[in-house]
């Protein structure tokens, strides 16, 4: 681990059952449950004892010199998989959270949301081999599109919700609303 024992049961403890998303690598995720984890049928049971609608799962072995991650959504699993490169900078884990995540933001299912944000850290991962650190400046046009889409969705969703319970919209006129926004956005 990489935070002291009385951190990481905090976490696991505390704030680990107020998400509806988790992003453990396999090691995380057995120490997470309690289970071996070394392969993707046992990834595939670990998460299923946890209460989470969703869980990203990363550096799981599935053969010699490959690594799978699956993206969890109750019995179904979308998967992608790479080859174990060397020298691999640190950091691929977070921004690979935080790609998944503004995809799934941005509307994208899980299948699909996987699949990009792969994409992108394997990118950015080929750009920064041998590297201290993972060379993100050169995918942050990616990166920035999506955020700012997820920014303008979530303040369109911010002002219905704020114009639905200031106005006093009934159900039967949200869909003019809808649109309204809609055009906005």
């Amino acid at each position: 681990l990489y935070v002291s024992n009385e951190v990481a049961t905090a976490i696991r403890d505390e704030l680990l059952p107020l998400a509806s998303c988790i992003t453990p690598n396999c090691f995380e995720l057995g120490w997470l449950t309690g289970k071996t984890v070394s392969s993707k049928a046992e990834v595939l049971r670990a998460a299923a004892t946890l209460p989470h609608k969703e869980i990203l799962a990363t550096s799981i072995p599935v053969g010699p010199g490959n690594l799978a991650t699956l993206a969890i959504t109750g019995s179904d699993y979308a998967e992608t998989s790479s080859t174990v490169k060397v020298e691999v900078p640190h950091g691929t884990g977070d921004f690979l959270a935080g790609l998944y995540f503004a995809s799934r933001l941005n509307g994208f299912a899980p299948p699909e949301a996987l699949k990009l944000s792969s994409g992108i850290l394997e990118s950015a991962i080929s750009r920064s081999l041998g590297q201290p650190c993972l060379d993100i400046a050169s995918q942050m046009a990616a990166v920035r599109k999506a955020l700012d889409s997820t920014y303008v969705r979530m303040t369109v969703c911010f002002m219905q919700q704020e114009l639905q319970g200031r106005l006093g919209i009934e159900k039967d006129s949200q869909g003019d609303l809808e649109q309204l926004l809609g055009d906005v956005q």
